[in-house]
């Protein structure tokens, strides 16, 4: 999450990728080495040509950077096996200022949650149930550990059994008769007990559990022979009563006091998700588990105010609509584009350079050269390459002096004719006879919003109209699809001959959307014939805005 992705629009033409390799290079010749080129869409035939010709990777796909709960999660957490004792889970809670711990078995499976509220519960005491303040659910080991005491002689100490704390602090004389009244067998009591030798061995005689001996009294020898002749096991600890008997409780084993449900998420569920749910986590501990259960991580609701979140740069193109999935969840630092300012929305003021040219790479170019930096013969390859192919090599009425200019300052750099690059990137195989038809249609399409109406517009540059005229059916068919998956009004496919400068543009939609497109159409295979219109962002999307602004609602 430290990187800096420098990432161009969905479905990437040559000056989105170039661009995008160009302006992370600017970014480490200038000393911030965590800006990295990405892209979030697939590359296509002409991408793939130019990155051959000068020795370029095509960067690395950043398809989505939604907030998951990965990102949420604290990797470093405490955990507590099926076996600890509540004493044990307590001191984690408080030596780490936390209010739940999760237990789990051996390989790490989340068994359950024991929070604060849940120990509160077991060990205050109800008025009306008063044995069950003094009930111990435990193993005699555990209550030795729990003590930190010594054990004269155990029998059964692995066992997990009910057991009830009792201190012995009365009459002898009544001490039995008490246990008697609370329906309780000898057996089911813990007797803690100080320097009673009397209580002692009253206790061992009526068969006890065992006895505590507090205070770090001494134990008669006769109390210890009487108690292994009957099985009676004999403790001794420095503790004073009182606290012998809230530790002894805190013996218990924490398993049966915890939540067997806690609130568990996959570590790849969005963020976004969990906060509409928000009330079913509220307050809760939130713990993120693989497939089979395995604890990976956790976050809590105050996480969620402090997480990192990813970091984009992006290049060519400026609108939500345009951008990587997540976007808007992400922190945009920096913008560099040639197109219209969109709804792109930030929270701190960032570097946003939009400037009227024809190519995203022009504007790279020039920054290269005002940060006093020269791009190797590589990066001046690729960025005069997004210029020509944004420009038609100039011959766009979206270029300007700014590109020519640039154009004339890479080509001796790359070391290649401007004239001759550009027969080599137009002359690549045809995007239409080389793709399906959903593939074509997506190789670069762009997705707008104007007025609450929502349209694509995808463009195709080809040397003729032979193979589009040849696939027109299934381009058609591919096309609606696309206006029918993503809900549009309409979508529209631009096909640009580059050797004549003329176009064809086929809808998909509304018809009488359709209907008031003033270029000439062909009735018979139902297009329209663009002449001498090659931009989309300069002529075709200005137009069609301009239809919807006009049409009747």
């Amino acid at each position: 999450m430290n990187q800096t992705f420098v990432i161009g629009h969905k479905n990437p033409d040559v000056d989105s990728i170039c661009s995008a390799i160009g302006y992370a290079a600017l970014k480490r010749e200038t000393g911030l080495k965590n800006f990295v080129a990405a892209r979030c869409g697939n590359s296509n035939a002409r991408i793939d040509r130019v990155l051959e010709k000068f020795g370029a990777r095509l960067p690395q796909m950043v398809g989505d950077v939604r907030l998951r709960a990965k990102h949420a999660m604290r990797r470093n957490f405490i955990s507590m096996p099926a076996d600890a004792s509540c004493f044990a889970v307590m001191d984690a809670i408080d030596r780490h200022d936390l209010r739940s711990i999760p237990l789990v078995d051996g390989s790490q499976k989340l068994i359950g949650e024991v929070t604060v509220f849940d120990l509160g519960e077991f060990f205050i005491p109800r008025p009306k149930d008063a044995r069950q303040t003094r009930r111990v659910r435990a193993t005699l080991s555990d209550v030795v550990k729990t003590l930190g005491a010594h054990a004269h002689c155990l029998f059964r100490a692995e066992e997990t059994e009910d057991m009830f704390v009792r201190i012995g602090a009365m009459e002898v004389a009544t001490f039995g008769s008490f246990i008697e009244r609370e329906g309780l067998r000898p057996e089911q009591n813990l007797i803690v007990v100080g320097d009673r030798f009397d209580i002692q061995i009253k206790a061992v005689q009526m068969g006890v559990r065992g006895i505590i001996i507090t205070g770090n009294y001494a134990v008669d020898p006769y109390v210890l022979e009487m108690a292994a002749q009957r099985g009676v096991s004999v403790i001794s600890c420095r503790h004073d009563s009182a606290t012998t008997a809230l530790l002894v409780r805190m013996a218990t084993r924490a398993q049966p006091l915890a939540r067997p449900n806690p609130a568990v998420v996959p570590r790849d569920m969005l963020l976004s998700k969990i906060r509409e749910r928000s009330r079913d986590y509220y307050g809760k501990t939130i713990f993120v588990c693989d497939s089979r259960g395995k604890i990976e991580g956790l976050f809590t609701n105050a996480d969620l105010l402090d997480i990192r979140r990813p970091k984009l740069a992006l290049v060519d193109h400026n609108e939500l609509s345009q951008a990587v999935a997540g976007a808007d969840e992400a922190e945009i630092v920096e913008i560099v584009d040639h197109h219209r300012i969109g709804d792109a929305r930030t929270s701190n003021p960032i570097l946003f350079i939009n400037k009227p040219v024809g190519s995203t790479c022009t504007i790279v170019s020039q920054m290269f050269a005002a940060a006093g930096k020269r791009p190797d013969k590589k990066i001046a390859g690729l960025l005069l390459s997004g210029i020509i192919c944004d420009t038609l090599n100039l011959k766009s009425p979206t270029a300007t002096a700014d590109d020519s200019a640039e154009i004339k300052r890479l080509s001796p750099i790359a070391g290649i004719d401007p004239d001759e690059l550009a027969e080599y990137v137009f002359s690549s195989d045809s995007i239409v006879a080389t793709s399906s038809p959903d593939g074509a249609i997506g190789a670069d399409c762009k997705f707008y919003e104007e007025g609450g109406v929502k349209f694509s517009v995808s463009q195709i540059e080809e040397l003729d109209f032979a193979a589009f005229l040849s696939n027109l059916e299934p381009l058609r068919g591919a096309l609606e699809a696309c206006r029918a998956k993503n809900n549009l009004f309409f979508s529209a496919l631009f096909v640009t001959n580059v050797m004549t400068q003329d176009s064809l543009l086929l809808v998909a939609g509304d018809d009488g959307f359709a209907s008031r497109i003033s270029y000439s159409r062909d009735a018979e295979r139902n297009f329209f014939e663009l002449p001498k219109i090659v931009s989309r962002k300069k002529q075709l999307v200005p137009y069609l805005t301009a239809l919807l602004k006009d049409a009747p609602r």
